[in-house]
């Protein structure tokens, strides 16, 4: 049975198969140049094609049929050829075909081409342009289009005008600028909030800029979150401050409000007495026992005595006589209220150190002043630190109320204990 005689369904099955390879032909052809594969893949995808074309036009013999009957040609040699004859050169040819279509279509996926890069650069969520120094565009991908779009409502055409818009903050309505100058930030209307760089890079003998888009939407909120509570530690810093400027006046206005409370209790108490003695007709010595006791109490309350002044540093002295040290002072004696209670303050707090660590019994100390500032230094002759002092109570105590003054505080412990003080000089002394 050849080609010709066969029924008319089977002559009309090959002919579409044909037809079929002829589209696969095509497209093997189109895949083979578009991935630049070697040239004899090429030649080899057009002889298919040609041998598919071919075939269905020699196989189409109808139209060479004549009145005269069936001409002796090349198309009558191939339609009389043995059935099973065209069969197998059709599925050789249909083989080739479809080999040729499975490499050509896997070719481009294990192989790196000129689309290569362009598609990796596509499928990244930053944003890439290379630009001539022009601004002329030579590789932008996907991502950084879409922002120039939103931020200028421009496709990328010019690199550099998209730059100076950027760090001139002149973006379009979907977007905000957020920071500009040489390092521009843009926040856009579905709230990511992305960061711009460019960088020139030398290439081929050729000058080229890099611009780069980084999504810095949580780093953005972070630091607005962070901006937030710096402010409020500001504000809780300027009221601790406030408050400390103030606290010598709140403690000065508490002593005096106790000690009002004090006299008032004591001088009812005495009131109270001299009227229940008084009703009782006193003798000559009960009332001058009274007179004893309302000169007592008004002593205490310093009605009487004004003149006698209260001396901090004699009174550290007493103090530290007592307890068997003596202390050798050196330099300038502060007479102002703050500078005198931080000197007398850090005085007791070395002098116990003194006796319960450092088992001594002489004490030094110097006050002088260094230009704009007043120093004190703490030393003793005890046995000195076996190891680094950790501040406790008293230490923690003294450096907070030189802190309030503005002062510096040094605690050293080798090869001697020595606490330094450093006070600015305006207002305390």
């Amino acid at each position: 049975m050849t080609f010709l005689t066969s029924p008319d369904v089977l002559q009309k099955a090959i002919q579409v198969v044909y037809a079929l390879l002829i589209i696969t032909g095509i497209v093997n052809l189109f895949l083979s140049v578009m991935r630049k594969v070697k040239p004899i893949y090429v030649v080899l995808a057009c002889i298919t094609l040609a041998l598919a074309f071919f075939s269905a036009l020699f196989l189409n013999w109808k139209m060479y049929e004549t009145s005269d009957g069936f001409p002796y040609s090349l198309a009558a040699r191939i339609v009389r050829l043995p059935l099973w004859v065209l069969l197998t050169y059709t599925v050789l040819l249909a083989t080739t075909c479809v080999t040729g279509l499975v490499m050509f279509h896997f070719y481009g996926k294990t192989r790196l081409s000129a689309t290569s890069l362009k598609e990796s650069l596509d499928s990244l969520s930053t944003g890439v342009c290379f630009a001539e120094t022009s601004g002329l565009p030579r590789l932008v991908n996907v991502r950084m289009n879409e922002l120039c779009m939103a931020a200028t409502g421009k496709s990328l055409l010019n690199a550099d005008s998209f730059w100076t818009a950027l760090t001139d903050g002149n973006v379009a309505t979907g977007g905000t600028a957020v920071q500009t100058g040489d390092n521009p930030m843009v926040k856009f209307e579905d709230g990511r909030v992305f960061s711009f760089s460019r960088y020139e890079r030398r290439m081929a003998k050729k000058t080229m800029y890099e611009m780069i888009a980084v999504d810095i939407t949580e780093e953005y909120a972070l630091s607005l979150d962070l901006q937030e509570k710096n402010a409020e530690l500001s504000e809780f810093n300027r009221r601790m401050r406030l408050y400390g400027e103030k606290i010598d006046e709140y403690t000065a206005e508490k002593e005096a409000l106790e000690a009002k409370i004090h006299i008032h209790d004591e001088l009812g108490k005495l009131l109270l007495t001299t009227s229940k003695r008084l009703q009782g007709k006193p003798s000559a010595q009960e009332k001058r026992n009274l007179l004893k006791m309302w000169r007592e109490d008004l002593e205490a309350f310093g009605v009487f005595g004004k003149d006698r002044k209260h001396d901090s540093y004699r009174e550290l002295m007493q103090a530290a006589k007592a307890i068997g040290v003596k202390i050798v002072f050196d330099g300038i004696r502060p007479t102002g209220k703050r500078a005198t209670k931080i000197v007398v303050t850090a005085a007791v707090e070395c002098m116990t150190n003194t006796v319960s660590h450092a088992k001594g019994d002489e004490m030094y100390v110097t006050v002088s002043e260094c230009g704009a500032s007043l120093e004190l230094t703490i030393k003793n002759n005890g046995f000195p630190p076996s190891e680094e002092i950790k501040e406790g109570g008293g230490l923690s105590s003294l450096r907070a109320l030189v802190g309030r003054e503005s002062g510096t505080m040094i605690v050293k412990s080798l090869p001697e204990f020595e606490l330094k003080i450093i006070l600015p000089q305006g207002g305390i002394l």
